[in-house]
């Protein structure tokens, strides 16, 4: 869980410093963060 968290806070930070707007980062934030915790969940053991 920490690692999307971080991977999310890194993504963030680089869309903010290129200027894309607000939305556009929380759209694109949220949507990396549903796909890595839906794959990371989807492998874990039975």
């Amino acid at each position: 869980m920490v690692g999307i968290v971080g991977l999310a806070t890194i993504l963030s930070a680089v869309l903010v410093s290129q200027n894309v707007d607000g939305w556009v980062v929380g759209l694109i934030v949220g949507l990396m963060s549903a796909t890595v915790a839906a794959r990371l969940w989807s492998s874990r053991p039975a």
